[in-house]
């Protein structure tokens, strides 16, 4: 077994688009997300109704003494139904966000376990591990967060400038002079960010698989004293991904601060136009705060368009390799009729001319031209040096891989006319180096076999004098 990985195709680029393979684990929960967009909706619009009640408050509140208590009265009573909208809105979205990442989570692991011997051989552990936390991790973060925020912040910006328009033409035209200089950046900044931000990805996951296959050889690191050598290998792999996250972060950052000081260089100067405006009498102080609170809900929108398109740059990385890994197809499967083995199987095993060679070396055949025959009841043992091809047998009697050349057979039927499944159940595997899972002795026991009760753990653990 290899293991080094294949490294991503320059095709694979993240892009955008690859966020809809998302929107399947979201249709499942339709009702969170139903809710989540009404609680949007409603949040939306108590936050553009709230620059109208300050209008309202200044124009009439403190120029007329009666109104005040209604004025007032009003404005709170938006406060209050965007607290409560916005809670919801939080809620229902970051609910949506956990049961979404579980289950990708759960059907990435189910394909990944079900993927053959060559699929797994190719592959480093360590990296697929890091595909199922660090870029679910960035996927929750997009449904739980920067989804919502993109959206109420389009829905804001849309209904801003709509407003905009609605208190002063004039001052408004002025305004639309900012928003395509703060969306330049992001256009220009897009793809740097979206190179950054594969890049950051592998070299975590490099770092990830450093670590999972030392601690998976511990005991070979410590027998030959390594332990300085791998710390010093590991944190040279982590000053990596740091450094390649600084050049991420710092374009990021840029990125940001280009477009914050556009859109709010562009208020600053509607502003003091708008001062010009109140003093000649063209429109009242309450329709300038109107105005401002507006333009402030819209430039803080952009702005927080800007800083979720990064984050949506990064998932659609982390995205995209995941979907690369749901596309993968095993070599090995079952046919659309497999034919049932026998019941006892009796066990006679024939390998007839095989030949097989693993795709990392083509040049060399593991087996070639072998045959053998193993009757009911015979004790065989395979005896050779080390790549030899003693465990390539058994790996294709288990039909992990399938032969290139000739047949194998159990009780006159071709391994590959049966179920995979069928067949690994009637074989039972007694590896060197057994692995131990992190759980009880008798649940270890168990794993072969897993309805078998407690009397029959003891009397197995006493047959192995376990």
């Amino acid at each position: 077994m290899t293991d080094t990985a294949v490294a991503p195709s320059s095709s694979a680029k993240a892009r955008l688009g690859t966020l809809r393979a998302l929107w399947p684990f979201v249709r499942r929960h339709m009702g969170l997300f139903t809710a989540w967009l009404v609680a949007l909706a409603v949040a939306s619009v108590a936050t553009l109704s709230f620059p109208v009640a300050f209008r309202r408050m200044i124009d009439d509140g403190f120029s007329n003494g009666s109104n005040i208590d209604q004025v007032f009265l009003l404005v709170f009573a938006v406060v209050v139904v965007l607290a409560v909208a916005s809670a919801a809105r939080f809620f229902f979205v970051s609910l949506l966000g956990e049961k979404v990442v579980a289950d990708l989570r759960r059907q990435l692991y189910a394909h990944l376990i079900a993927l053959d011997a060559q699929f797994h051989d190719r592959n480093r552990s360590g990296e697929l591990v890091s595909r199922l936390s660090a870029d679910s991790e960035l996927l929750r973060s997009v449904v739980g967060s920067s989804m919502s925020v993109a959206l109420r912040s389009t829905v804001t910006v849309v209904g801003s400038l709509a407003m905009l328009f609605v208190t002063s033409p004039r001052l408004a035209a002025f305004t639309l002079v900012g928003i395509p200089l703060a969306v330049l950046p992001i256009i220009f900044g897009a793809r740097r960010l979206e190179k950054a931000s594969r890049a950051s990805q592998d070299r975590v996951a490099d770092a990830n698989n450093l670590a999972s296959e030392t601690l998976g050889a511990v005991r070979t690191v410590q027998a030959h004293a390594r332990e300085g050598y791998e710390t010093g290998r590991f944190a040279d792999a982590v000053a990596v991904a740091v450094a390649t996250a600084r050049g991420r972060i710092r374009t990021q950052s840029l990125v940001t601060a280009i477009v914050i000081t556009l859109v709010f260089g562009a208020v600053v100067l509607v502003l003091w136009s708008g001062a010009h405006d109140v003093i000649a009498g063209r429109i009242s102080k309450g329709e300038l705060g109107q105005f401002v609170f507006y333009a402030l809900i819209g430039g803080g929108s952009v702005g927080a368009l800007a800083e979720v398109w990064n984050e949506l740059q990064r998932a659609a990385g982390g995205m995209g390799r995941i979907a690369e890994l749901l596309q993968e197809r095993p070599g090995v499967h079952a046919p659309a009729a497999p034919l049932a083995l026998p019941t006892p199987l009796r066990g006679d095993i024939r390998f007839q001319d095989v030949v097989f060679h693993y795709p990392q070396r083509p040049g060399h055949p593991a087996l070639d031209g072998f045959t053998l025959h193993v009757r009911p009841g015979e004790t065989v043992a395979l005896v050779g040096p080390s790549g030899a091809g003693k465990s390539t047998v058994l790996s294709l009697l288990l039909r992990f891989h399938d032969p290139e050349a000739g047949t194998i057979s159990i009780d006159g039927i071709d391994l590959r006319q049966a179920e995979p499944a069928a067949l690994r159940e009637r074989i039972a595997l007694v590896p060197q180096q057994p692995a131990l899972f992190a759980s009880s002795a008798a649940e270890n026991i168990r794993y072969g076999r897993l309805q078998a009760s407690d009397e029959e753990v003891y009397a197995a653990a006493r047959a192995a004098e376990a």
